[in-house]
């Protein structure tokens, strides 16, 4: 059985071998996300020193399941955030996942919802299985019966202590509004505004 899927222990140094074409598909981490690096992000965004603080804790983080609530304008650079933490979840060993929101829910709504890349787990087996998933682009959804099933996923994820990174473009004020999420960040997610910049407009440069 493919045992890709399934929550193994991290090590506190990272192996950058792992770091394969084939454990980045097997991520669902996009291509445009894989090679970012949480150096490039200015020194005067504020969530730099946040994210890379998460890092060094990652596999403390891993085994008392906090995860992230990314929240920011479009385009300023939480997917990429939140790839950076799978990322270096990954070359600990972790077994990681990211999927937006919308394919996820349409996939879990399908008769055939169908099965995790180059693996024969299915999704839901996965969603939850998995150290770390990434849930991208959330929105409230306004259908009860979809809500409920991307509350169901984060829900068991946090019974079971595994983090799970969120973004979304709606204001921190607003997801506040949600009594279920108010309940969760008490405990499971650590907020985070991504701020200052405009990662495809103006994107971060290497540093010298």
């Amino acid at each position: 059985m493919n045992q890709y899927f399934v929550r193994l222990p991290l090590s506190r140094k990272p192996d950058p071998k792992i770091l394969t074409e084939e454990t980045r598909i097997r991520a669902g981490i996009g291509v445009d996300h894989w090679d970012t690096r949480v150096h490039r992000v200015p020194d005067r965004c504020a969530h730099k020193k946040t994210i890379r603080d998460y890092i060094r804790a990652i596999h403390v983080h891993d085994a008392d399941g906090l995860g992230l609530v990314l929240y920011g304008h479009v385009e300023s650079g939480k997917t990429s955030l939140g790839s950076i933490v799978l990322r270096n979840a990954l070359a600990r060993g972790a077994r990681v996942f990211s999927i937006r929101c919308r394919t996820m829910i349409n996939r879990l709504l399908s008769k055939h919802p169908g099965k995790l890349p180059l693996s024969e787990i299915p999704l839901m087996q996965g969603l939850l299985g998995v150290n770390f998933l990434m849930i991208d682009e959330y929105t409230p959804d306004p259908m009860e019966w979809k809500q409920a099933l991307f509350e169901e996923v984060v829900a068991s994820r946090c019974a079971d202590r595994k983090p799970t990174i969120v973004t979304t473009n709606i204001d921190k004020d607003e997801l506040f509004q949600f009594a279920w999420f108010r309940s969760r960040m008490q405990r499971h997610f650590l907020g985070v505004d991504v701020v200052d910049i405009h990662w495809r407009e103006s994107p971060p440069v290497e540093e010298v």
